[in-house]
């Protein structure tokens, strides 16, 4: 089958998703996820290194939902955790990133939990799944055909209205999606346990412990199977020195060193609010990240009493006071 006839299939099932749905027109009052809708043509390495021949997303819609109503909703992207090798939209690293989204969806929210490109396969790197998402988001304005709706446009999706929430490298791939304008407007971050400066880890040294050195080399890039074979069973990494010195003058991470200060550069961005949450006791990323991030972001910081991941229950009094 050639290229073309490849993409009309994937067309053909999107539609047939969307005509199943139309029949059907409503949600009940608990929430409804469509699973894994097509919004890349692309080959994706799953964390146990087998091959699915698409990007998917997982579409939560509220309660009460109805392709006849002229409601429109606010929508959410939410980007998983688990350091770029690991995770995925159905089973995140922390199970209390399953309950947010949820949550998001129960309270009124289209939500929107794409599985990214992950770094296990050679020349993968963090820019693969910026590139992913910020794909993702181009997707949901655009229109198949001129005689069919956007994806927007099908699910009500207010685009005026529209967050982003990571968690752990996921939270470092917001600011990164964000950094630029993205075909729809993100007014809005939520960033849990995030890192903001890789190069506040590469002053002097060049191994690190466990997970922490797992997302850097992530993020610099891909290194083969024996490579994580020898961090799983040793639980450091080193970097080579021509990696360090790369990094050490990498513009990429977001901040900029500038007299001795941190700033983030927003170039034409549309974000206007940006709150970080972050465990105290982290001991996967500092919470000196955090402090980092506020003050480069001009972000509100709400900390807690724990350690690394989504803690949900901060999570929701954030979101339920409107922090964002």
């Amino acid at each position: 089958m050639g290229e073309g006839g490849k993409k009309m299939k994937k067309f053909s099932i999107f539609v047939i998703i969307i005509i199943f749905i139309f029949i059907f027109g409503r949600s009940t009052q608990a929430t409804t996820c469509l699973q894994d809708v097509p919004y890349k043509n692309q080959a994706w390495v799953k964390p146990d290194f087998s091959e699915k021949k698409f990007l998917g997303v997982d579409i939560y819609l509220p309660p009460n939902f109805s392709f006849f109503s002229d409601d429109h909703y606010p929508v959410v992207i939410y980007l998983h955790s688990g350091g770029g090798f690991m995770g995925s939209k159905e089973l995140p690293n922390f199970p209390a990133e399953k309950k947010a989204v949820e949550y998001l969806a129960e309270t009124g929210h289209v939500v929107l939990c794409p599985d990214y490109s992950l770094n296990l396969k050679a020349g993968k790197t963090a820019f693969d799944a910026i590139q992913d998402i910020r794909d993702l988001i181009s997707w949901m304005v655009t229109r198949p055909l001129a005689m069919f709706a956007s994806p927007a446009e099908n699910f009500h999706m207010d685009t005026s209205r529209v967050s982003m929430v990571g968690t752990s490298y996921g939270a470092y791939l917001a600011l990164m999606i964000t950094r630029e304008e993205t075909a729809v407007p993100i007014t809005r971050l939520v960033l849990n346990s995030g890192i903001y400066d890789l190069r506040q880890f590469f002053p002097e040294e060049t191994a690190f412990p466990g997970e922490t050195a797992i997302m850097i080399a992530n993020i610099v890039g891909y290194h083969g199977p024996d490579y994580w074979t020898q961090v799983k069973k040793e639980g450091t990494i080193f970097v080579p020195e021509e990696e360090s010195l790369a990094l050490q003058n990498w513009d990429s991470p977001l901040f900029m060193k500038k007299r001795g200060e941190f700033s983030l550069e927003f170039s034409g961005t549309t974000v206007k609010t940006v709150v970080i949450i972050h465990g105290e006791d982290d001991e996967v990323i500092p919470f000196s990240q955090a402090l980092l991030g506020v003050e480069g972001l001009n972000a509100t910081l709400v900390s807690f009493e724990g350690g690394h991941g989504l803690n949900f229950p901060v999570f929701r009094e954030v979101w339920e006071a409107a922090l964002f």
